[in-house]
């Protein structure tokens, strides 16, 4: 006999297919898991507010500082300077505080203000000068600049700056122990030549880490609040107390859901993935580092949604392929069919379903019924008697009473491949490992 193929539709089917596959259709069925996660992320959120207020504050006491230190040098020098160089240090501080503003409204990069930025130090640096020139020896003034970039550090330390400006820590570090040894060794003239210019150079890369640390703090928050969507999305789907629901027939009908177990294996890989860019946000990041964890995290939610959507799949193919099998077997059994055995292949509800029916003439009907499609189960079947024609009307009751039960016939495909099928035996094996085939392609 040639084995059929074929695969069947129902509305219903259908429906449930389009309401599984919905966001709201996953619930958490417990209050207690609920709230469970609900505060977790809560704490979260509170948790990563709180870093990033503190962060804030840090900067701003850096800028606030810097403008004092300004101001001193400024304080002292006011009379005796152009008007220029006055009008400048009147618009110091709220200076610096416009160029935070702008990067903070717009999404330009550090680099545009670098004409602004070098003005400001260029500022600081002719009115610490003017301070510095009151004092009588090279000696005096040589010690005052070191004691201003020793203060200036002391803000810049507090920056990361071996994360974000490691090359111009380093020399600027360097500049101020050149200074201190010259001075050291009493030579004070040597160390006048070598400050030159190191306040601009510090302050430069105090206003730079100020904004630097702005861009970061901000960045490094939207991300983490991000990583906050993303972890709640995963203890949600995670949770033993998800369930998918859909109104099946006006009955809100339940279905276990274990993604774990349905995506076969990916979200967990997700998972991990997800716990390995966490640590590296908790890590020193530069900014570059920080973007491209934040482009990795939105691409590991966009996979999370996909591989969520791909499980529901699997479990919906399950379920209609499960009713699809009840089905047959109530038209099997007003039929005087038999069930003999049945069960999924290796106990796996993700693998293919198949069935043997025996009658009282002796006369076999075997099935393997798989989820090849959510939306049409395919059915393998093929029927061993001694009588051909028998067999042949045999398959066409089986079809009929598949309508019967409600389902529509997509498609029936009539194989010739009695020489490959011998027994019941040899045709489950044959159409489970063609089941798979289709499976782990689709997959």
């Amino acid at each position: 006999m040639s084995s059929n193929h074929t695969r069947v539709l129902n509305s219903e089917w259908e429906a449930m297919q389009h309401r599984i596959a919905s966001t709201e259709a996953y619930v958490i069925n417990r209050q207690a898991e609920a709230t469970r996660i609900a505060n977790l992320i809560e704490s979260r959120r509170r948790e990563i507010e709180s870093i990033h207020q503190a962060n804030q504050r840090a900067i701003q006491q850096s800028v606030s500082a810097l403008t004092e230190m300004f101001n001193e040098s400024a304080d002292v020098v006011r009379g005796r300077i152009n008007t220029r160089l006055q009008t400048q240090a009147d618009t110091f501080g709220s200076e610096l505080q416009g160029i935070r503003n702008e990067l903070a409204n717009t999404s330009a990069r550090l680099s545009v203000f670098d004409g602004r930025i070098d003005a400001l130090a260029t500022t600081y640096n002719d009115i610490f000068q003017e301070y510095a020139n009151q004092e009588q020896t090279s000696n005096a003034r040589a010690n005052l600049v070191l004691n201003e970039i020793n203060r200036l550090l002391q803000l810049i330390d507090e920056l990361s700056p071996q994360r974000f400006s490691p090359v111009e820590y380093a020399n600027l570090v360097s500049l101020r122990e050149s200074i201190r040894a010259n001075l050291n060794t009493g030579d004070s003239q040597a160390a006048t030549l070598v400050s030159q210019n190191s306040i601009l150079h510090a302050t430069r890369l105090l206003a730079r880490l100020q904004l630097i640390n702005d861009q970061y703090n901000t960045q490094v928050n939207a991300i983490r609040e991000n990583t906050m969507r993303t972890q709640r999305r995963i203890e949600e789907l995670s949770s033993n107390n998800g369930v998918l629901t859909a109104e099946i027939g006006g009955v809100m009908e339940e279905y276990d859901y274990d993604i774990s177990f349905w995506s076969h294996g990916t979200f967990d890989s997700l998972v991990n993935e997800f716990h390995r860019l966490q640590n590296m946000l908790n890590g020193n990041l530069t900014l570059e580092q920080l973007n491209q964890v934040g482009a990795e995290l939105d691409r590991l939610s966009e996979n999370i949604a996909r591989c969520d959507a791909n499980a529901r799949r699997e479990r919906i193919g399950a379920l209609i392929a499960a009713d699809a099998a009840l089905r047959l077997h109530n038209g099997l059994s007003n039929s005087n069919w038999n069930l003999e055995t049945s069960g999924y292949v290796a106990d796996d509800e993700r693998e293919p379903y198949a069935m043997t029916y025996t009658d009282a003439a002796g006369n076999t009907v075997s099935v393997v019924i798989s989820p090849e499609s959510p939306e049409a189960p395919g059915m393998f079947m093929e029927v061993f008697s001694d009588d051909e024609e028998l067999a042949s009307m045999t398959k066409d009751g089986i079809h009929a009473s598949l309508e019967d039960e409600g389902l529509t016939i997509a498609s029936r495909e009539q194989r010739d491949d009695c020489h490959l099928n011998p027994d019941s035996e040899t045709f489950i094996d044959n159409a489970v490992t063609e089941a798979r085939e289709t499976l782990e392609q689709r997959r």
